[in-house]
């Protein structure tokens, strides 16, 4: 009896049999969870494009801004997926567009535990631009002393963007002013070359 409680052949194997269930438990969990982690990702690029493309549409009929949202959720979204139900909300007077979808995907060995689906949701908010009105050039708001360079920088910069209350920093006015300085730099080096 004392021989047989000291022999330790086959230890190994019990013990790698008790612990096989819990390791495969752990990873198919890690592999279903990897999936829904992926599925959660697709969606999310989808639903902010959705967004953001559906906020362009706003002041039109609420068909008209979910219809564009669809169309991007369905050119986003992989095969099996498009078509799949979402949730569109438009905030008052215009301001922003929601986009909400939700979805599952199903599991492997964890379904015997009661777990048989993780649900994945995906939400994005797109604000529509606000143009606000100056009737004074940005010249006018910049300390003095700052180069022309940079105020007819700023000047065109605001007009490109649609937004006239641009107030840039010091550091945002260096910036601008060395960045004027290397295009002159750059295009009066390339007409030397021409020979101009």
């Amino acid at each position: 009896m004392r021989r047989l409680a000291a022999d330790e052949r086959g230890a190994i194997a019990i013990l790698f049999a008790l612990l096989l269930m819990p390791m495969l438990g752990m990873t198919l969990t890690a592999i279903d969870y990897g999936r829904a982690i992926r599925l959660e990702s697709h969606l999310q690029q989808a639903v902010d494009g959705a967004a953001a493309a559906a906020v362009h549409k706003l002041g039109q009929d609420y068909a008209v801004v979910h219809s564009t949202a669809r169309q991007y959720l369905d050119s986003q979204l992989p095969e099996h997926l498009k078509g799949m139900e979402f949730s569109l909300e438009i905030s008052p007077q215009n301001k922003a567009v929601e986009v909400r979808v939700e979805s599952s995907i199903p599991t492997s060995l964890i379904g015997l535990l009661g777990l048989d689906k993780f649900t994945v949701r995906a939400s994005s908010k797109a604000y529509a631009e606000r143009t606000l009105r100056r009737t004074k050039s940005i010249e006018a708001d910049l300390p003095k002393g700052v180069d022309r360079d940079v105020a007819r920088a700023l000047e065109e910069l605001s007009r490109q963007s649609g937004n006239r209350d641009l107030q840039p920093t010091a550091e945002q006015q260096e910036d601008i002013r060395r960045a004027a300085e290397e295009a002159d730099r750059m295009i009066r080096d390339a007409l030397s070359r021409l020979g101009r």
